[in-house]
């Protein structure tokens, strides 16, 4: 999945640990006033995702994973970066592809709501629908008017 590490110095010592071949991502949760020089030297080319840590902790609880340490945190960050990345592409998807999730993002940006609020929304709104036709056990099927 991932390793886990904890810096607190300069970049150099990031770059060294990660060596010649960089991953997609850094999942990271920003504990203190350090991640803005953490966030600085992955600036260049290593794209940062930033888990706020009661996400972390959260997810890590959700997973039977009760233990509060860094090193049992930073051993989910790399999950909790994949379910939201899988989430987030499908919900953008939707406010281009389906009626109802295309107009509710239009109102949401009509309302002045930031892109990024607007696409949690519709994340949200997709995850409900999966859990309901779940729990139903019953498949989407578009209404036609």
């Amino acid at each position: 999945m991932g390793l886990d590490h904890q810096f607190f110095e300069e970049g150099s010592k990031l770059r060294r640990w990660i060596g010649p071949d960089p991953p997609a991502c850094v999942v990271y949760e920003p504990t203190d006033p350090c991640h803005r020089a953490f966030e600085a030297a992955l600036a260049d080319d290593l794209p940062p995702v930033k888990v706020n840590s009661k996400h972390a902790r959260r997810f890590a609880e959700s997973e039977g994973e009760l233990a509060k340490t860094d090193r049992a945190d930073a051993r989910q960050l790399p999950r909790i970066s994949l379910f939201s990345e899988s989430c987030k592409l499908p919900a953008i998807v939707a406010t281009q592809y389906n009626p109802d999730l295309k107009a509710k993002y239009d109102r949401m940006k009509a309302a002045a709501k930031r892109r990024k609020i607007a696409i949690t929304a519709i994340m949200r709104k997709r995850l409900i629908l999966a859990n309901t036709l779940i729990n139903e056990d019953r498949e989407w099927a578009a209404i036609r008017a």
